[in-house]
């Protein structure tokens, strides 16, 4: 189960992510702020400076619309 305090927190900083990092926040609201369906492939890219990128790609399942209804009703 997730802490509610946790929760809390991450909707208190959302405001100021979005605020610097505009770009990233709408891309993310357009994209997960529409009903993701089974079939949709997500992937990730991370560059951390001085090292090797790392990525990762997903296609959503049926049993992960549940899990990303939740971080969609976060956005």
């Amino acid at each position: 189960m997730i802490n509610p305090f946790t929760v809390k927190k991450l909707l208190d900083n959302k405001n100021e992510f979005a605020a610097n990092h505009p770009e990233f926040f709408s891309f993310a609201r357009e994209v997960f702020g529409n009903k993701l369906e089974e079939g949709t492939e997500i992937s990730i890219n991370v560059a951390r400076p001085n090292q090797e990128p790392k990525n990762v790609t997903m296609t959503v399942t049926k049993s992960d619309l549940a899990f990303l209804k939740a971080l969609q009703d976060l956005l």
